[in-house]
């Protein structure tokens, strides 16, 4: 197993952290994680242990044999001229780690298929909406206590 640059830049965003940041808070240069990150050097031993102690991540995330190409699309965003860049990434890297451990999940579980009906061309309020799919997934109207057990 080797040393991922591209799964340290995942966590940096990840945690919402910038390059300058990372580098202060662990006491290396901001040239010496870009290089990291880009996989033209790998961390001393010492480093990478100070990476998963302020990325909090499990060192095994940093270790891979094959880089992993999850891409997630469609993922849209609203328009914001106030958001900054990195907030915009740190969602995109977000959904795709969860969508790596949603993949992982289903080589062991046989998890329920995703039922909703398409109604794409629906002109109805949200209430109304909400109604048809309590309705489709035999819910009735009675507030639901428990979103985990339902």
């Amino acid at each position: 197993m080797s040393f991922s640059g591209e799964r340290l830049k995942k966590a940096r965003i990840y945690r919402n952290r910038t390059i300058s940041e990372l580098s202060e808070a662990i006491n290396v240069t901001k040239q010496a994680i870009s290089q990291y990150e880009k996989g033209v050097i790998t961390p001393k031993p010492e480093t990478l242990f100070q990476i998963v102690n302020e990325l909090d991540f499990p060192l095994a995330f940093f270790m891979v044999d094959v880089e992993d190409n999850n891409k997630t699309d469609n993922t849209f965003f609203r328009a914001l001229s106030s958001a900054k860049t990195l907030d915009l990434d740190t969602q995109r890297v977000k959904t795709e780690i969860v969508f790596s451990f949603y993949e992982f999940l289903c080589k062991y579980l046989t998890l329920p298929l995703l039922d909703i009906p398409n109604k794409k061309n629906d002109n109805h309020s949200p209430e109304e909406v909400a109604e048809r799919l309590r309705a489709y997934w035999n819910l009735g109207n009675i507030p639901i206590t428990n979103m985990v057990s339902l």
